[in-house]
């Protein structure tokens, strides 16, 4: 498949704006976001990731809430849908598996994180555009739009984003009445902070060194 990499900055309209109002925000940064097609390309950029999805994805229609928190999301919004045996032989697993569903509300399809990144990615199989919006606390990062590639079949695609400023959320929704299935959601390996007590032992540390020394 050609490379499709594309370059999205915050502020520029990307189709009509549908259904954004609860997502918009007063504050917004100006980030560049770039768009990848090709994994290996954007963990070369990206760095050390993470990845959740198959086969540790739970049947549920209400999200997933922390589920997923041990590896770093704290809130998963999207559902999970058994597979049937057409949709699991395109991606080679066992009929019944869970993927990732992706609806159309604006309102669903929110993955935060515990921490700001500034790398993610998604292995689906979208059946319409999907707008993307990136945000730190209240602010507005960045947006754009992922762009499928026509395919009537569930073989998935990569889209991988990669953002100048950090963000602790992603949203995607689409205008249409498209959806969206994933067998895995990629991003920035989030390093957990020292808890309080490791950091006053670790500024400790260089002056014990430096009483054994005298």
């Amino acid at each position: 498949m050609a490379q499709r990499n594309r370059k999205a900055r915050s502020g520029i309209v990307y189709g009509a704006a549908v259904a954004i109002g609860a997502l918009t925000s007063a504050q917004t940064v100006s980030a560049e976001v770039v768009q990848y097609s090709d994994r290996a390309e954007w963990e070369a950029v990206t760095g050390a990731v993470t990845t959740i999805g198959m086969p540790d994805i739970p049947q549920t229609s209400f999200g997933f809430g922390g589920h997923f928190a041990p590896m770093g999301v704290t809130n998963l919004t999207m559902h999970g849908v058994a597979l049937d045996a057409v949709q699991a032989d395109f991606w080679g697993v066992p009929t019944g598996t869970v993927a990732f569903y992706a609806g159309a509300s604006p309102m669903s399809n929110t993955v935060r994180f515990a921490a700001p990144i500034h790398s993610v990615a998604l292995d689906f199989r979208l059946f319409a555009g999907f707008y993307f919006y990136l945000r730190l606390g209240d602010q507005l990062v960045g947006q754009g739009f992922f762009i499928p590639t026509p395919d009537p079949t569930y073989q998935t695609e990569f889209f991988g984003l990669t953002s100048t400023a950090s963000f602790d959320r992603i949203n995607i929704h689409t205008s249409s009445i498209g959806w969206g299935v994933g067998r895995s959601i990629s991003f920035e390996t989030i390093i957990p902070a020292p808890a309080a007590g490791a950091v006053a032992l670790l500024g400790l540390a260089p002056l014990a060194a430096i009483r054994r020394r005298r």
